[in-house]
């Protein structure tokens, strides 16, 4: 039988490339495959209108069928409004925070969520949809749906002097006229958290490490409500 000797260099060498492999696959394993876009799903209703849909587009970028689960959380709504979800299993009631449904490799559908106003109400709502992969919520998402304006009357005129610059973005961005902000959070436009700051008078804050590209910037009050939602654009 023909016998093969390794060197113990060669047996280091080996032992190296098979970590290395090894690392390689759980990064690629790690790599988020899901797409929702537009993101943010922005509408504008009128009282008159009693249903309104914002459409999200959800795509499975993985070369294999995966088991996808939704969460709903509503952020902030009108009182007498309400919001439900249609995903690729169907529409639901609005009592339905969550479902799991399935989608074949690169393949797309529609994650829309419903604006109800049954009482011709001036609705306002901000959404956030929350979406991983079953056994695997590394994988994982988040879609924000906005229908019309939720500032209050008694702070509307602040919030829409609230002002992020510069923007473009190199390195750093501060806020100007947002006494009223308690945090800051940057979204891609897959839906993913990248970057939370605590918001304070006369901060810049610091995303130089950030690819370039269009970011979502949500402006949160001490209740952690949207204030304002700006877009980003990093250089």
């Amino acid at each position: 039988m023909l016998k093969i000797y390794y060197s113990p260099m060669d047996k280091i060498i080996f032992r190296f490339c098979l970590a290395v492999f090894c690392l390689l696959g759980k990064l690629v394993v790690a790599q988020t495959s899901i797409v929702l876009a537009p993101n943010p799903a922005q509408v504008s209703a009128s009282a008159s209108e009693v249903t309104v849909n914002a459409h999200m587009a959800i795509t499975n970028s993985s070369a294999v069928e995966k088991t996808f689960r939704w969460e709903r959380t509503v952020v902030e709504i009108t009182a007498g409004c309400a919001t439900s979800v249609c995903d690729p299993e169907g529409c639901f009631v609005t009592g339905v925070s969550t479902n799991e449904f399935i989608l074949g490799p690169n393949q797309s559908d529609l994650l829309d969520v419903d604006l109800i106003n049954p009482n011709s109400l001036q609705c306002c709502a901000v959404v956030h949809m929350k979406v991983y992969e079953v056994g695997n919520p590394a994988n994982e998402a988040t879609g924000i749906y906005l229908f019309n304006n939720c500032a209050s009357n008694t702070t509307e005129l602040q919030n829409t002097a609230i002002r992020l610059f510069p923007n473009p973005v190199t390195t750093t961005f501060t806020l100007e006229n947002a006494a009223q902000v308690k945090q800051i959070r940057l979204f891609n436009l897959e839906g993913k958290l990248v970057r939370s700051f605590q918001a304070r008078a006369f901060e810049t804050y610091d995303i130089a490490d950030l690819l370039p590209g269009s970011y979502i910037a949500l402006l949160d009050d001490v209740n952690s409500l949207p204030l304002k939602v700006l877009e980003l654009i990093k250089n």
